[in-house]
């Protein structure tokens, strides 16, 4: 069924038994999923090809490549397999996300569902309660929760906001800002941007390489641990009330 063009552009969406839905955006087109569900769990799965396939759910797409996608009944679950490199931005209440294969920018809000994501170009992850697993961000990672749990592998930069949740950032290439209460908060850097971390009573420890000389600048009651020498190879600003902070080789 051709969906309306614009500039000579034309989406097709053709209907196989109702399901599954397949959309095939225009070629010049930048493919962007927009999926709002309320309960129901959401599997998007990236893979080399042109088309977008939904197993279920009201589909609509326009001539730019943006494909919007709902659930027919709030409980319902959806999968959908789409282009590698396409954006995808999904608005939850409390179902269960997961991306899989290598994405383009990624945008998620959610109450309570955990979110899974794989390779993004870059991530802006919001959650309450859910807990947060970002295995790879190509450029700028974007993390908020409230008590859930944030674990990122390897990404450029990192922007990390959390109340009571745990945090741990693997292998951080850039900057890092995090700030946090009372979360234990563990962080992997590369040495090749700042590191800044704001907290009341949480526990954090910061990975460095070795031989590092990182230039320290600390600010509150909390303590500061360091196993490196002073120098100003990497500036790492501290503020905290009462919690503690340790520097130890990676």
């Amino acid at each position: 069924m051709p969906i309306a063009t614009r500039g000579g552009l034309t989406a097709t969406v053709t209907t196989m038994r109702e399901f599954p839905t397949m959309v095939t955006p225009p070629a010049s087109a930048r493919v962007r999923l927009r999926i709002t569900t309320v309960s129901g769990r959401v599997t998007v799965t990236a893979e080399p090809g042109a088309e977008v396939v939904v197993s279920s759910g009201s589909t609509t797409a326009t001539p730019d490549g943006d494909v919007e996608i709902r659930p027919r009944r709030v409980s319902d679950s959806v999968q959908v397999t789409c282009p590698a490199g396409a954006d995808v931005i999904i608005g939850t209440r409390s179902g269960n996300i997961e991306l899989q294969g290598a994405l383009g920018s990624v945008g998620i809000t959610s109450v309570s569902g955990a979110i899974q994501v794989g390779s993004v170009a870059d991530a802006d992850l919001r959650t309450v309660s859910g807990s947060v697993e970002l295995a790879e961000c190509l450029g700028q990672c974007r993390v908020s929760t409230k008590s859930g749990r944030i674990t990122v592998g390897t990404t450029r930069d990192a922007e990390i906001s959390t109340v009571s949740g745990r945090v741990s950032l693997d292998d951080v290439g850039g900057s890092i800002d995090v700030r946090a209460v009372s979360g234990r908060v563990s962080i992997g850097s590369a040495a090749r941007g700042p590191v800044r971390v704001s907290m009341v009573s949480g526990a954090v420890t910061i990975r460095l390489p070795d031989g590092v000389r990182p230039s320290v600048q600390a600010s509150g009651r909390g303590t500061v641990e360091s196993a490196f020498e002073s120098g100003d190879d990497v500036a790492i600003n501290i503020a905290s009330v009462s919690g503690r902070v340790r520097l130890v080789t990676t």
